[in-house]
């Protein structure tokens, strides 16, 4: 009796798409997974990276898998190099945030910190130059004794996107902050005025001093790119030159807390419970365009997030370990227009959901926004 010939195939994500096609197109059931592959090749190369991104996903689940199978034994995910240089960089923020949370606590407490995000539309491949195209960004300082001291967020217009990108662009905006990326009409295109709040917000930049910006572990690069990039757009004559040093907001918590005496938490820890809703969809604190949208995918709510982190779960550590600093009366919290900046609601659909509009007018109309303590 002849052996079984086993499968030669590489399940690649397009192995998946090809199963999942013939599953679902009665034209495709009866041809064989090879057959089936080669009709739909065309197709795949034509999908956006967030369309093959599933698919892709279970190629990777099935050879880790095969891989331990193979072992015949329970191992640890061998890392990819990617994920190997992620843990080392991890290692390397504990290793600094340890001393830079070495003072005393009282310190510690009214220390001002500084978060950034951004929204993005896409990033272009590393042979394209790995360039990041931004839809939106928010600026916090907050202190553990005061909370929110000052904030600004706003719409960013994009430059013009390169060619291919288009689809990509349009796919991950629709995905997830869903700012429409062509001719927005509350998009800011003025850099240098977004680059003054940022540098008001953080204080006096010289070369000799590095600027610490917390933000999620895994936009590290890409917050270091665009703050860099908006930096050389708004400081084109003067050629000043800024150090901006990006650790995430994971390894702060784990090192507060490790300062505290609490304990020692992995960052993934931390990671997992800024996924919960009370640090997501429930934020209240949103930019204008996505007040009445229920996504986590706005700028000012991962920020807001973090703060709101930090006020639960952080700040009542430090109240139990300096109980004089509960007396200390917390400054009310007011909304401040930002000087010289204009606003405007961005249209809307009937259903309340956003639109791709056209500039009306050559008026430089912007969503932006600064919020401080006073």
């Amino acid at each position: 009796m002849a052996t079984k010939k086993k499968s030669q195939f590489n399940r690649t994500g397009l192995y998946y798409f090809a199963v999942e096609s013939r599953q679902s197109d009665s034209s495709l059931s009866r041809k064989s997974i090879h057959d089936v592959i080669i009709s739909l090749l065309p197709r795949w190369r034509s999908m956006s990276l967030i369309s093959k991104k599933p698919y892709e996903d279970l190629a990777k689940q099935e050879k880790r898998l095969r891989m331990l199978n193979n072992e015949n034994v329970d191992t640890p995910i061998i890392p990819s190099s990617e994920e190997a240089t992620f843990i080392e960089t991890n290692c390397q923020e504990n290793l600094f945030l340890n001393e830079f949370f070495s003072s005393n606590l009282r310190e510690i407490y009214h220390r001002d910190l500084f978060f950034v995000t951004f929204q993005i539309f896409c990033r272009t491949d590393d042979e394209d130059g790995g360039d990041y195209y931004p839809a939106e960004m928010a600026i916090m300082k907050y202190s553990f004794a005061q909370s929110v001291r000052e904030e600004y967020f706003t719409i960013m217009k994009p430059e013009k996107f390169p060619l291919g990108y288009t689809g990509t662009v349009i796919d991950l905006s629709r995905q997830t902050h869903q700012i429409p990326p062509f001719d927005f009409i509350g998009a800011n295109g003025d850099y240098e005025r977004i680059w003054f709040e940022i540098e008001r917000i953080l204080g006096q930049i010289d070369s000799k001093r590095k600027i610490i910006i917390f933000c999620h572990a895994f936009e590290r690069e890409q917050t270091k790119y665009l703050l860099n990039w908006l930096a050389s757009k708004a400081n084109r004559s003067s050629r000043k030159k800024v150090i901006f040093e990006i650790y995430s907001f994971e390894a702060l918590v784990v090192a507060v807390l490790r300062r505290l005496g609490i304990g020692d938490y992995a960052h993934q820890s931390v990671r997992e419970q800024l996924h919960r809703p009370v640090y997501t969809l429930q934020i209240k604190e949103r930019c204008v365009y996505h007040q009445s949208l229920a996504i986590q995918y706005c700028a000012r709510v991962i920020n807001n997030g973090f703060r709101l982190f930090l006020d639960d779960f952080v700040r009542q550590r430090f109240l139990d370990l300096l109980p004089e600093e509960k007396s200390i009366v917390e400054p009310m919290k007011s909304l401040a227009i930002g000087r010289g900046s204009r606003f405007v609601v961005p249209f809307r659909s009937p259903s309340d959901s956003p639109v791709f509009v056209n500039n009306i007018g050559r008026g430089r109309s912007s969503i932006g926004f600064s919020v401080s303590s006073r």
